[in-house]
């Protein structure tokens, strides 16, 4: 098992690697230590490595560091999903209402359909 110190020195050696990586790696690394956080049940972490998460996969969007254009609508999901997790309801609505512009394939419609899902939960105040 993992402890809390464990995650968080590895999250905070995460900084130290950030210049000139690109933002997509970086934001699913703080992703992936959210998730461990949330494992070891420790909010305060979990939250500050969603927010982390969050900067980094909006600088990938924004500056097109996305290799994969197919990847772009899960990174859009995943925004507005840590937004909906993080409680800022305004923000969640507006990534979630995006990923449908960005969806270029067909076979993606699992995206929107999962999409779709969250947005309610959102609307409804479910965390």
């Amino acid at each position: 098992p993992i402890s809390d110190d464990s995650t968080m020195n590895l999250a905070g050696r995460v900084p130290r690697c950030e210049t000139g990586r690109n933002p997509y790696h970086i934001g699913n690394l703080y992703l992936r230590g959210s998730w461990c956080c949330r494992l070891r049940e420790n909010r305060k972490a979990e939250i500050e490595l969603q927010q982390l998460a969050v900067k980094f996969l909006k600088i990938a969007v924004e500056k097109s560091t996305i290799s994969n254009p197919d990847n772009l609508p899960v990174v859009t999901y995943l925004i507005g999903e840590l937004y909906r997790r993080l409680e800022d309801r305004k923000s969640a609505r507006e990534w979630f209402g995006a990923v449908e512009e960005v969806i270029i394939d067909p076979e993606q419609q699992w995206i929107l359909e999962l999409t779709q899902k969250q947005a309610e939960l959102n609307e409804h105040f479910i965390n």
